[in-house]
C-alpha cells in the first residue's frame, strides 16, 4: 500500500508538471491594416513621407505657374489677333503715315488715332470728345484704304474711347482675313499741344465683331485664376498636413 500510495503521488506530481508545462504561451495579434506591411516596405518612412511632401508642393508650383502663365499670356493672344496696324503717328500739320498690315480675324475694323493721356482732362474733352456736343479741337486728318491696288470702301465715323488711353476714330471697314491692305494717313490741321498726345495710327477690330473672341480671352483668364486658387489650396493643405504631424 505504501509503495502503491507512493506512486500514485509520482503519478500526480508529474501530472501537475505535465499540466503546468502545458500552458499556452501569449500568441501576438496579426497586425492591422497590414501595417506590418507597410512598415517594412518603408511607406511610412520618414524618407517616403519628404517625397511625397515635395511631390504635393511640386504640383502646387506646376499649377500656379501654369495659371499665372494663361493670365498674363492670354491678353497678349488677344491683342496680337485683335490689334491688325499699330504705327506711330504724331498729331502735327503735315503728318503722313504709310501702313501695310494683313488682318487675322475677318469682319468689320476700325481705323483710329490713339493717344496717351499727357493733357488736362478739360483739354482732352475738346480734342476727344466732350460729354455733350461735339469736339472742337479734334484734328483733321484725310485717310485712303487700298487693297491690291484698289480702293476698299469705308464708312467714315466720329466715335470715341476714353480709358488707359483715349482715341478717335476715323472711319471703319469690313476686313478679310490674310488679305493685305495699305492705309495712307495725312494730318491736315492740328493744334501745337496735340503733339504731346504721343498719337498712334491704329486698326483694331470693332468690339461687336470681337466680342465671341473676347469671352474666350476671359474664360482663358478665369481658368487661369482657377488654376492659381487650386495651388493655393494644394500648398495650404500640404502645410496643414505637415504641420499635424510635427505635432505627433
Amino acid at each position: 500500500n505504501q509503495k502503491a500510495a507512493f506512486v500514485r503521488v509520482q503519478v500526480s506530481k508529474m501530472a501537475s508538471v505535465t499540466c503546468a508545462s502545458s500552458k499556452l504561451w501569449p500568441i501576438p495579434a496579426p497586425a492591422k491594416n497590414g501595417s506590418r506591411l507597410r512598415n517594412s516596405s518603408g511607406v511610412n518612412s520618414p524618407r517616403a513621407q519628404v517625397t511625397r511632401h515635395h511631390i504635393r508642393y511640386s504640383i502646387a508650383a506646376a499649377l500656379a505657374a501654369l495659371g499665372v502663365s494663361i493670365w498674363v499670356v492670354s491678353p497678349l493672344v488677344a491683342e496680337r489677333f485683335t490689334i491688325a496696324a499699330d504705327r506711330s503717328f504724331p498729331l502735327v500739320l503735315g503728318q503722313h503715315a504709310n501702313v501695310s498690315f494683313r488682318p487675322k480675324l475677318s469682319g468689320k475694323h476700325f481705323i483710329g488715332v490713339s493717344c496717351e493721356r499727357n493733357l488736362p482732362y478739360s483739354r482732352l474733352q475738346q480734342i476727344i470728345a466732350p460729354v455733350f456736343g461735339e469736339p472742337t479741337s479734334r484734328p483733321k486728318i484725310n485717310f485712303r484704304l487700298e487693297s491690291g491696288g484698289k480702293p476698299v470702301s469705308t464708312e467714315p465715323s466720329n466715335a470715341a474711347w476714353w480709358g488707359r488711353t483715349v482715341g478717335f476714330e476715323l472711319g471703319s471697314f469690313t476686313a478679310t482675313s490674310g488679305e493685305s491692305y495699305g492705309l495712307d494717313a495725312d494730318v491736315l490741321s492740328a493744334e501745337a499741344d496735340l503733339r504731346k498726345l504721343n498719337g498712334r495710327l491704329v486698326v483694331e477690330v470693332h468690339p461687336l465683331v470681337g466680342e465671341s473672341f473676347y469671352i474666350r480671352i476671359l474664360f482663358a483668364r478665369l481658368v487661369g485664376f482657377i488654376l492659381v486658387v487650386a495651388a493655393c489650396a494644394v500648398g495650404l493643405i500640404e502645410f496643414l498636413i505637415r504641420r499635424a504631424a510635427k505635432k505627433r
